[in-house]
């Protein structure tokens, strides 16, 4: 009997721990611990009491790895840029030099390269990624650059103040913010996150949302398309109604055209004009207003 009472007792026991310890993961986390390794220590969360850290990474742990501070790298305009980044913030403006700037990523997880007439620049995954890891690009004269392609897996991409050729702007898991931009043709791509342009023009764009809600606004003067799986889409356009051309689709919501409603499915307006813009919406409204 007393076996099984002590046997009981390390059940309770080993039970409270794992729910102390999760509760623990999580707040370290909801105070700037990593979520991709599900870990917190000192370096990530300020109010951490030990040297050691709790959580769950990929292969060993090795509080080294945190980095915090920030490089700058200077670098030479290409026609293509192509920037990567693992887990982290990517933020492209104008500026008054060509400079790179790391915050709180370490030099041995940073690479660039030239090739070809491309820039390529590389943030690499590491076990214990700092909270606030980002790469700000800036460009003294953007005309010296075609086309800019910026992903990351995990965090926000921001572009201001651009006017190219051709811009590509992703995020598997976070936001995607443009900012007076301009180019010729394009995408924006979130899996999971909004998407946001402000005074943001494009001949030809493609703009897909699976989880997220999409805020165009600005112009488009070509045949284009937004799309979300779940989420609201918002257009507002520079122009008259009567010089675009829609056709929209929405399976479950309500589409507002000018202040005017229609019942969810598919609308069209203007089919014969030159801007020809087609949105689709499996769940959630769309509204589209013109200034």
């Amino acid at each position: 009997m007393k076996k099984h009472n002590k046997l009981f007792y390390i059940s309770i026991t080993g039970l409270l721990l794992v729910v102390v310890g999760t509760c623990m993961i999580g707040a370290g986390i909801s105070a700037g611990g990593s979520k991709t390794f599900l870990s917190v220590n000192e370096s990530t969360a300020s109010w951490w009491p030990f040297s050691a850290s709790v959580g769950f990474g990929d292969g060993e742990w090795d509080n080294k790895e945190i980095f915090h501070g920030s490089v700058k790298k200077s670098f030479t305009p290409k026609n293509i840029i192509e920037l990567h980044v693992a887990v982290g913030d990517i933020e492209i403006r104008k500026g008054n030099e060509n400079i790179c700037t790391l915050y709180n990523i370490a030099d041995d997880k940073f690479e660039m390269k030239e090739e070809d007439g491309k820039l390529f620049i590389k943030v690499l995954s590491s076990i214990g990624n700092n909270k606030n890891q980002k790469l700000v690009l800036q460009l003294k004269d953007p005309t010296q650059v075609k086309v800019v392609s910026a992903s990351v897996e995990t965090g926000d991409v921001d572009i201001s103040n651009m006017e190219l050729e051709e811009i590509y702007a992703k995020s598997n898991v976070g936001d995607v913010t443009l900012k007076n931009v301009q180019a010729k043709a394009g995408s924006i791509t979130s899996e999971t996150g909004d998407i946001e342009t402000v005074n943001t023009i494009f001949d030809m764009v493609e703009i897909g949302s699976q989880v997220g809600d999409i805020d165009y606004d600005g112009d488009i003067k070509g045949n284009s398309s937004i799309n979300t799986e779940v989420g609201d889409i918002n257009v507002s356009l520079m122009r008259g109604k009567e010089e675009y051309g829609f056709k929209v689709v929405s399976s479950l919501g309500d589409i507002e055209i000018d202040d005017e409603k229609y019942a969810y499915g598919e609308t069209s307006l203007n089919a014969n004009t030159k801007q020809n813009i087609q949105i689709n919406c499996s769940t959630g409204s769309v509204e589209i207003n013109f200034k």
